[in-house]
């Protein structure tokens, strides 16, 4: 569904600071202000300092928007994938960025932290904004949101990127580290 106005923002992650939440809800909140934002839809269980970030999401005036889902299936969150309008993934710090290929490999485009794990991993296909501001990441939601066209080129650029991370791929890079 990335190229249609339906759906909802998605987060896949494990409930924590460096996740990058309470920016993330601040950022909708101001576009929901406007109504410039669909819905967000956070999958994840609690993790560790998460309980700061749970009271402000329920205290939230927008907390009606908020659907938080913390056990799925594997095929529950391939359809939660599908049906997202875009992945909504500023994290601060992320070793790889599983989610965000997850997402691509899915046809989901995805707003993500520039100068990252994930950010390398969406190539061109990521709307990168300033995960320590704010205002960035409600410019990245307002922007793909609104540019419908944006959002079918990363979709496509998404899906072919994806493609190129394969297992075999990593295993022959791997073996190409070790001879060097």
């Amino acid at each position: 569904q990335p190229c249609t106005t339906e759906g909802y923002m998605l987060t896949v992650a494990t409930l924590e600071p460096r996740k990058n939440y309470r920016r993330t809800l601040r950022a909708l909140e101001q576009c929901w202000d406007s109504d410039l934002a669909p819905d967000w839809v956070i999958v994840g269980r609690p993790g560790w300092g998460y309980e700061k970030f749970v009271s402000e999401m329920k205290s939230s005036r927008h907390s009606h928007r908020i659907k938080w889902v913390q056990h799925l299936s594997d095929t529950e969150l391939l359809r939660y994938y599908q049906d997202a309008m875009a992945l909504l993934f500023p994290s601060l710090n992320e070793g790889f960025g599983l989610v965000v290929l997850e997402a691509m490999a899915c046809g989901t485009p995805a707003i993500i932290g520039d100068n990252t794990a994930p950010a390398w991993v969406a190539g061109n296909s990521g709307l990168r904004v300033d995960a320590a501001e704010v205002d960035s990441i409600a410019a990245g939601i307002e922007r793909i949101v609104s540019e419908k066209a944006w959002r079918c080129q990363a979709s496509a650029v998404g899906l072919q990127r994806a493609a190129t991370f394969t297992w075999e791929a990593t295993a022959a890079k791997t073996v190409e580290a070790y001879r060097r």
